[in-house]
Protein backbone atom coordinates (compact mmCIF):
# COMPACT_ATOMS: atom_id res chain seq x y z
CA UNK A 1 0.00 0.00 0.00
CA UNK A 2 1.48 3.43 -0.47
CA UNK A 3 1.56 5.43 2.53
CA UNK A 4 -0.11 8.53 3.60
CA UNK A 5 1.17 11.01 5.75
CA UNK A 6 0.24 9.11 8.91
CA UNK A 7 3.55 7.03 7.98
CA UNK A 8 5.82 10.01 8.39
CA UNK A 9 8.61 10.08 11.24
CA UNK A 10 7.65 12.67 13.83
CA UNK A 11 10.62 14.02 13.53
CA UNK A 12 9.97 15.51 9.99
CA UNK A 13 7.56 18.05 11.76
CA UNK A 14 10.83 19.99 12.94
CA UNK A 15 11.73 20.58 8.89
CA UNK A 16 8.28 20.85 7.32
CA UNK A 17 7.57 24.11 5.25
CA UNK A 18 3.81 23.72 4.46
CA UNK A 19 1.36 22.58 7.28
CA UNK A 20 -2.06 22.63 6.41
CA UNK A 21 -4.83 21.26 9.10
CA UNK A 22 -8.28 21.01 8.71
CA UNK A 23 -8.54 23.73 5.98
CA UNK A 24 -12.08 24.14 4.56
CA UNK A 25 -12.53 26.78 1.63
CA UNK A 26 -16.12 27.16 1.02
CA UNK A 27 -17.22 28.92 -1.95
CA UNK A 28 -21.26 30.67 -1.98
CA UNK A 29 -21.76 28.75 1.29
CA UNK A 30 -20.68 25.38 -0.49
CA UNK A 31 -17.55 23.28 0.48
CA UNK A 32 -14.79 23.50 -3.25
CA UNK A 33 -12.55 20.96 -0.92
CA UNK A 34 -11.14 20.15 2.43
CA UNK A 35 -7.78 18.53 3.30
CA UNK A 36 -7.18 16.97 6.78
CA UNK A 37 -3.76 17.57 6.82
CA UNK A 38 -1.25 18.88 3.79
CA UNK A 39 2.52 18.62 4.88
CA UNK A 40 5.90 19.15 2.91
CA UNK A 41 9.05 19.74 3.16
CA UNK A 42 12.87 21.11 1.83
CA UNK A 43 13.69 18.83 -1.02
CA UNK A 44 10.38 17.51 -1.61
CA UNK A 45 8.59 17.81 -5.30
CA UNK A 46 4.72 17.76 -4.63
CA UNK A 47 2.35 17.11 -7.59
CA UNK A 48 -1.09 18.22 -7.41
CA UNK A 49 -4.05 16.42 -9.60
CA UNK A 50 -7.67 16.46 -9.62
CA UNK A 51 -10.12 17.72 -12.37
CA UNK A 52 -10.47 21.43 -13.55
CA UNK A 53 -12.19 23.80 -11.49
CA UNK A 54 -11.94 21.78 -8.46
CA UNK A 55 -9.77 23.58 -6.34
CA UNK A 56 -6.13 22.99 -6.94
CA UNK A 57 -4.74 26.20 -8.12
CA UNK A 58 -7.32 28.22 -5.30
CA UNK A 59 -5.25 26.05 -2.87
CA UNK A 60 -1.84 27.56 -4.43
CA UNK A 61 -3.26 30.62 -3.32
CA UNK A 62 -3.88 29.84 0.01
CA UNK A 63 -0.40 28.56 0.46
CA UNK A 64 0.64 31.73 -1.22
CA UNK A 65 -1.46 34.11 1.31
CA UNK A 66 -2.83 35.66 -1.63
CA UNK A 67 -6.20 33.71 -0.07
CA UNK A 68 -7.59 34.26 3.13
CA UNK A 69 -10.54 33.83 3.21
CA UNK A 70 -10.69 29.86 4.43
CA UNK A 71 -10.85 27.97 7.43
CA UNK A 72 -8.27 26.02 9.50
CA UNK A 73 -4.93 26.67 10.21
CA UNK A 74 -2.18 27.25 7.19
CA UNK A 75 1.47 27.24 8.26
CA UNK A 76 3.90 28.37 6.02
CA UNK A 77 7.77 29.03 6.97
CA UNK A 78 9.07 30.55 3.96
CA UNK A 79 8.10 33.01 0.82
CA UNK A 80 6.66 31.46 -1.74
CA UNK A 81 6.93 32.04 -5.76
CA UNK A 82 4.04 31.56 -7.56
CA UNK A 83 3.95 31.36 -11.68
CA UNK A 84 0.21 30.70 -12.74
CA UNK A 85 -1.11 29.05 -15.15
CA UNK A 86 -0.59 31.34 -18.94
CA UNK A 87 -2.77 32.18 -21.65
CA UNK A 88 -1.47 33.44 -24.65
CA UNK A 89 -1.36 37.11 -25.48
CA UNK A 90 -0.71 39.23 -28.34
CA UNK A 91 2.53 38.55 -29.98
CA UNK A 92 3.48 35.94 -27.56
CA UNK A 93 2.47 32.36 -26.84
CA UNK A 94 1.38 30.85 -23.48
CA UNK A 95 4.44 28.56 -23.64
CA UNK A 96 6.81 31.41 -24.41
CA UNK A 97 5.14 33.41 -21.17
CA UNK A 98 5.03 30.42 -19.40
CA UNK A 99 8.93 29.74 -19.90
CA UNK A 100 10.28 33.50 -19.07
CA UNK A 101 7.97 33.23 -15.95
CA UNK A 102 9.63 29.96 -15.29
CA UNK A 103 13.22 31.56 -15.66
CA UNK A 104 12.88 33.85 -13.72
CA UNK A 105 11.34 32.33 -10.70
CA UNK A 106 14.24 30.08 -10.64
CA UNK A 107 16.52 32.62 -11.03
CA UNK A 108 15.36 33.94 -7.68
CA UNK A 109 15.78 30.69 -6.00
CA UNK A 110 12.93 30.41 -3.70
CA UNK A 111 12.67 28.28 -0.92
CA UNK A 112 9.28 26.90 -2.04
CA UNK A 113 8.19 27.21 -5.91
CA UNK A 114 4.43 26.61 -7.46
CA UNK A 115 3.61 25.93 -10.76
CA UNK A 116 0.17 26.09 -12.14
CA UNK A 117 0.27 23.87 -15.26
CA UNK A 118 4.06 24.58 -16.46
CA UNK A 119 4.29 22.08 -19.50
CA UNK A 120 0.40 22.51 -20.97
CA UNK A 121 1.79 24.97 -24.07
CA UNK A 122 5.44 23.77 -24.70
CA UNK A 123 6.85 21.86 -26.90
CA UNK A 124 9.15 18.50 -26.84
CA UNK A 125 12.38 20.31 -26.55
CA UNK A 126 11.33 23.12 -23.72
CA UNK A 127 9.63 20.30 -21.89
CA UNK A 128 13.15 17.99 -21.53
CA UNK A 129 14.19 21.19 -20.34
CA UNK A 130 11.32 22.25 -17.89
CA UNK A 131 11.82 18.33 -16.33
CA UNK A 132 15.59 18.55 -16.08
CA UNK A 133 15.30 22.18 -13.95
CA UNK A 134 12.81 20.67 -11.98
CA UNK A 135 14.32 17.15 -10.90
CA UNK A 136 17.24 19.59 -9.75
CA UNK A 137 15.02 22.18 -8.06
CA UNK A 138 16.47 22.24 -4.55
CA UNK A 139 13.96 23.76 -2.52
CA UNK A 140 9.89 22.78 -1.88
CA UNK A 141 8.48 22.51 -4.93
CA UNK A 142 4.55 22.30 -6.10
CA UNK A 143 3.55 21.48 -9.56
CA UNK A 144 0.14 21.41 -10.56
CA UNK A 145 -0.67 19.42 -13.33
CA UNK A 146 -2.67 16.92 -16.02
CA UNK A 147 0.77 15.92 -17.51
CA UNK A 148 1.26 12.14 -16.48
CA UNK A 149 5.07 12.26 -17.89
CA UNK A 150 6.15 15.32 -15.92
CA UNK A 151 4.36 13.90 -12.94
CA UNK A 152 6.47 10.58 -12.84
CA UNK A 153 9.52 11.95 -14.18
CA UNK A 154 9.45 14.86 -11.19
CA UNK A 155 6.56 14.07 -8.20
CA UNK A 156 7.92 12.60 -5.27
CA UNK A 157 4.79 12.75 -3.09
CA UNK A 158 1.04 13.49 -4.53
CA UNK A 159 -1.64 15.83 -3.00
CA UNK A 160 -4.74 13.93 -4.80
CA UNK A 161 -8.06 16.22 -5.10
CA UNK A 162 -11.42 13.65 -5.20
CA UNK A 163 -15.04 14.25 -4.17
CA UNK A 164 -13.69 17.43 -3.26
CA UNK A 165 -10.92 16.01 -0.37
CA UNK A 166 -7.64 16.88 -0.58
CA UNK A 167 -5.61 13.14 -0.26
CA UNK A 168 -1.45 13.00 0.44
CA UNK A 169 0.15 10.17 -0.93
CA UNK A 170 4.22 10.17 -0.27
CA UNK A 171 5.51 8.48 -3.43
CA UNK A 172 6.07 8.74 -6.85
CA UNK A 173 2.95 9.43 -9.52
CA UNK A 174 3.31 5.68 -10.54
CA UNK A 175 2.96 4.43 -6.98
CA UNK A 176 0.21 6.71 -6.73
CA UNK A 177 -1.98 5.39 -9.97
CA UNK A 178 -0.82 1.81 -8.67
CA UNK A 179 -2.43 2.76 -5.70
CA UNK A 180 -5.60 4.34 -6.91
CA UNK A 181 -5.98 1.57 -9.32
CA UNK A 182 -5.85 -0.90 -6.86
CA UNK A 183 -7.92 1.02 -3.93
CA UNK A 184 -10.80 1.28 -7.07
CA UNK A 185 -10.66 -2.13 -8.28
CA UNK A 186 -11.41 -2.84 -4.66
CA UNK A 187 -14.38 -0.47 -3.84
CA UNK A 188 -15.35 -2.02 -7.24
CA UNK A 189 -15.45 -5.20 -5.71
CA UNK A 190 -16.51 -4.72 -2.27
CA UNK A 191 -19.59 -2.80 -3.94
CA UNK A 192 -20.46 -6.26 -6.27
CA UNK A 193 -20.18 -8.66 -3.26
CA UNK A 194 -22.86 -6.42 -1.43
CA UNK A 195 -25.02 -5.96 -4.09
CA UNK A 196 -24.91 -9.88 -4.41
CA UNK A 197 -25.37 -10.28 -0.67
CA UNK A 198 -28.17 -8.33 -1.48
CA UNK A 199 -29.76 -10.27 -4.05
CA UNK A 200 -29.41 -13.54 -1.96
CA UNK A 201 -31.02 -12.15 0.75
CA UNK A 202 -34.09 -10.82 -1.53
CA UNK A 203 -34.48 -13.92 -3.03
CA UNK A 204 -34.49 -15.56 0.31
CA UNK A 205 -37.28 -13.37 1.77
CA UNK A 206 -39.45 -14.19 -1.30
CA UNK A 207 -38.79 -17.44 -1.27
CA UNK A 208 -40.22 -17.84 2.35
CA UNK A 209 -43.10 -15.55 1.56
CA UNK A 210 -43.80 -18.07 -1.40
CA UNK A 211 -43.39 -21.08 0.95
CA UNK A 212 -46.29 -19.77 3.24
CA UNK A 213 -48.46 -18.85 0.81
Amino acid sequence: MLPTLASRRRGDDLLTQITLNQLTKTIAGESLFTAARLTAQAGDRVGIIGANGTGKSTLAHIIVGTDTDFTGQRHVTDDVVLVPQIAPTAGRSGGQSMLDRIRRALAQRPAILILDEPSANLDDEHQRWLTSQLKHFNGLLIVISHDRELLTAVATQIWSLEDHQYTQYNGGFQQFTTYRAQRRENALSQYQHEQAERRKLKQAVQARHEKAA
